[in-house]
């Protein structure tokens, strides 16, 4: 963005647009000439870069498109003191030993021999970078190269955002390219919601002008978000524009694809910048670290919630396709948050929990639940949730399957196989089978096993001792676990250390009365 006094703008009949620059021959001759500046003036003094970029003001161009021009290479440059010593240091050392004002130049050379031998430099030299750290005084260590109609592009591109930092709302329109736009939105914090679907599907960000306590802020982040819509191949903008000048009006905005040709294209934009989305990222690798059953979702697919209002949680858990959805707030106003709860809640079939910044000092009875947080959001109450959620699931399936027939066939049934094939958790068919396991079947770890083959194994692994011989036995009868069928058969396990080679299998002595019987 520019300072908002370099803005350019034209007005006409409640609109508004930016004066952009085209790229008129004029125009990317003065460009060229400014890169120019910057290009050869490695080594020179900023304030010196200013005076000649100044020298070129005055012409056929408003002063203002000049030093927003370069408000814009200034972005692409780098200033640094040309010093050997810290010129903040050399003056504590100065004054100190001035013990006072030097009212003479006797007295300020006596300081400043004193301090600039301390630090093992010329008096010269210290004299020379007394004020060496002062904007005027750094140097242009690097620039980054750009065509002139670049210079023009980003410059536009800076007035469109300075704009709509006056912004009440911004109304985006991206046939076929919405999601990307959702998603930075989104990583910006933006709030917004989704109107219609299809084609004629919006997205409509609030815009600074309607945020009071978060207006720079809030207003840089919008700023970020344009860059990514004029990416798209087909856009449009609208945008209420609140000014106040003299007495405040509202004015209208509006831009599309077809203006295009004057902003930035994907070459020109430069490398875009990446929000740093730390709370987002630290939950999901967090909850990612734990190994749960449930899977997170980044970014699910979008709920309706009536109206024809849609909205995109940051997060979904999934398990056993059920899902239970995860928004995170850390960058809204109350009463934004106030109405989005309101629209959760017509959200039909929907479980939803919602985790809030503390300090915003919002309390809600949002039936999914609500999660408050400082620093991180708290893994434990979205733990806790699930975990109720899951019991929820196991019951109902349970209970489902108690009134099923379910047809076993084979001498060894996988029950995670098996689940699959009946569409229902592997967890909730393992533990029907505890209660219920079918005739003539032995449930051994994830496995039916038929009791005719339990029996046809222990006759083959009769007079086996080595356990990695028993276990190659079992494997070769389809067995994955060998250890429930092992102990289904009385056998015991003596390990030597922790290698399975030395391992030996032992049937159990078989109790008295079973010996007399």
């Amino acid at each position: 963005m520019l300072p908002s006094q370099l803005l350019v703008t034209r007005t006409f009949q409640g609109r508004v647009r930016p004066v952009f620059m085209i790229p008129s021959s004029e125009a990317l001759e003065l460009a060229r000439k400014m890169i120019g500046i910057y290009s050869e003036g490695i080594g020179k003094r900023q304030g010196e870069i200013a005076d000649e970029v100044a020298s070129l003001e005055g012409g056929a161009f408003d002063f203002r498109a000049v030093r927003g021009l370069k408000a814009v290479l200034d972005k692409y440059s780098s200033y640094s003191p040309d010093s050997p010593v810290d010129p903040r240091e050399l003056r504590r050392r100065a004054f100190a030993a001035a013990r006072g004002p030097a009212l003479d130049d006797y007295e300020r050379s006596r300081a400043l021999t004193a301090a600039s031998e301390g630090l093992g430099i010329a008096v010269e030299e210290a004299d020379r970078i007394f004020w060496g750290d002062l904007e005027a005084e750094r140097t242009l260590s690097h620039f980054e190269p750009m065509e002139p109609i670049q210079l023009l592009a980003r410059y536009n591109l800076s007035l469109m955002q300075t704009l709509l930092f006056r912004s009440t709302s911004l109304e985006i329109q991206a046939p076929g390219n919405w999601k990307p736009v959702l998603r930075r939105a989104k990583q910006l914090g933006l709030m917004y919601e989704i109107d219609g679907a299809g084609e004629g599907q919006r997205l409509i960000v609030e815009g600074p002008a309607s945020a009071i306590k978060l207006t720079e802020r809030y207003g840089t982040s919008l700023a970020k978000l344009i860059p990514q819509i004029i990416r798209c191949s087909q856009w449009s903008v609208k945008a209420g524009i609140l000014t106040r000048w003299r007495e405040p009006r509202l004015l209208s905005f509006s831009l599309s694809s077809e203006d295009g040709a004057l902003l930035p294209r994907d070459g020109a934009i430069g490398n875009s910048e990446t929000f740093d989305s730390a709370l987002e990222e630290g939950f999901y690798r967090r909850f990612s670290s734990l190994g749960s059953r449930w899977k997170i979702l980044r970014e699910p697919d979008m709920i309706r919630v009536g109206s024809g209002k849609a909205f995109l949680p940051d997060f979904a858990f999934e398990l056993h396709k059920r899902r239970i959805y995860l928004e995170i707030v850390g960058f809204w106003t109350p009463e934004y948050i106030a109405r989005k709860i309101e629209k959760l809640k017509g959200a039909a079939n929907v479980e939803m929990m919602i985790a809030v910044d503390r300090s915003l000092g919002i309390t809600t009875d949002y039936p999914g639940g609500v999660v408050f947080f400082e620093n991180e959001v708290p893994l434990k109450p979205i733990i806790d949730r699930l975990e109720r959620a899951e019991e929820e699931l196991m019951a109902h399936e349970i209970g489902r399957l108690s009134g099923l027939s379910i047809p076993i066939e084979g001498d060894v049934v996988s029950v995670g196989g098996l689940a699959v094939a009946l569409g229902v958790p592997q967890e909730a068919l393992r533990k029907h089978f505890e209660s219920t396991t079918p005739a003539g079947y032995v449930l051994a770890g994830w496995q039916l096993v038929k009791e005719s083959k339990i029996a046809e194994i222990d006759s083959v692994l009769a007079g086996v001792r080595a356990l990695k011989r028993a276990c190659e036995i079992l494997e070769s009868q389809g067995i994955t676990d060998p250890y429930p069928i092992l102990e289904r058969l009385g056998y015991s396990v003596r390990m030597s250390g922790l290698a399975i080679d030395g391992a030996e299998i032992k049937k159990k002595e078989k109790n008295r009365e079973e010996r007399s019987g």
